[in-house]
């Protein structure tokens, strides 16, 4: 079991890949700042292995990276407009 940390987590792809990884048994770390929260990821906040953390990519610091073996970057600009 690894656990993974996903910024971007709370978007369209991070949402349903964190459903993913915790469905394969990995622990989860995710990531954003959540403007725009989820309903799948708010469904998920209840599941073992999950850890929501709010904050912005652009200024994350080193200690959410402790005990992480996978880091994955979804975070980006996402909406219809841009």
């Amino acid at each position: 079991m690894s656990t993974i940390f996903v910024a971007g987590a709370g978007g369209y792809i991070g949402s349903v890949l964190i459903e993913a990884l915790l469905d394969a048994g990995h622990r989860v770390r995710a990531f954003d700042r959540f403007f725009f929260r989820t309903a799948l990821l708010a469904d998920l906040e209840t599941r073992p292995g999950l850890e929501v953390l709010r904050g912005d990519s652009r200024s994350v610091q080193a200690s959410v990276f402790e005990g992480v073996d996978v880091a994955m970057d979804l975070a980006g600009i996402s909406n219809d407009p841009s």
